[in-house]
C-alpha cells in the first residue's frame, strides 16, 4: 500500500484534504495526472463539509482539474441554507437540490432550537443557474448526487437565482425529529 493510503487510513476523513494537499504539493512531479485526479475525487466525495478546508481546496482546484466530459453549458442547481460560505458543489438533478435544501432547513431548525427557539429557522433554498463548461472543475456521480463542482463566479452564463424555498425536512418530520426540537426548546426555556 502506498504511503498516502496509510496516511489517509490513519485519520478521520474530515482531515483528508490537508493530507492530500501536502502529498500532491510535495510529490506532484513524480505523480501521474490520473493518480492526482483519483485522489482529489476520492477525498472530495468523502469530505462532508469541504468549506472546513477552504485553503486546501482552493490550492488544489487552482492547479488540478479532474477530467469531465461536459462540453456544452449545463443547467445546475444547489440546495442550500442561509449560511453557506462557499458554493462549490452543485447538481444537475433538481430533486437532489430540493433534498439538500430541505436538509439544510432541518439543520438550521435544530441549530435555532438549540440557541434561540423564538426565532424561526430560515427556509432552505434551491438555486438554479447555467454554467459554462470552462467553469466546471469536475463532475461525479460517486455519491449518486449528479454532482458538479464549479470554479466560481467567472463562468456563469445565467447567474444563480432562488427558484424554490422549503420549510420542511427531507423525509418529512418524523416523531424523533419533533421530540429533538421540543427538547431543545424546553431546555433553553429552563436556562
Amino acid at each position: 500500500m502506498k504511503q498516502i493510503e496509510l496516511d489517509l487510513e490513519s485519520v478521520h476523513e474530515k482531515e483528508w484534504p490537508p493530507i492530500i494537499h501536502k502529498y500532491i504539493k510535495h510529490n506532484h512531479k513524480q505523480l501521474e495526472q490520473d493518480h492526482i485526479n483519483s485522489l482529489i475525487e476520492r477525498v472530495w466525495v468523502t469530505t462532508e463539509f469541504p468549506e472546513i478546508h477552504i485553503k486546501h481546496w482552493d490550492w488544489l482546484w487552482k492547479r488540478y482539474r479532474p477530467n469531465h466530459t461536459m462540453t456544452e453549458p449545463v443547467r445546475i442547481y444547489r440546495g442550500t441554507g442561509a449560511f453557506n460560505k462557499r458554493a462549490w458543489s452543485w447538481t444537475t438533478d433538481l430533486d437532489m437540490a430540493i433534498w439538500f435544501a430541505k436538509r439544510n432547513y432541518m439543520f438550521l431548525e435544530i441549530a435555532m432550537a438549540n440557541t434561540n427557539p423564538d426565532i424561526p429557522a430560515p427556509a432552505g433554498l434551491v438555486l438554479e443557474g447555467v454554467m459554462h463548461p470552462d467553469g466546471i472543475l469536475f463532475a461525479t456521480d460517486a455519491r449518486n448526487e449528479s454532482e458538479v463542482v464549479i470554479s466560481g463566479d467567472d463562468h456563469w452564463i445565467q447567474r444563480p437565482q432562488v427558484i424554490q424555498k422549503f420549510k420542511e425536512h427531507p423525509n418529512g418530520t418524523d416523531k424523533s425529529m419533533v421530540e429533538l426540537l421540543t427538547k431543545a426548546k424546553e431546555k433553553l426555556k429552563l436556562t
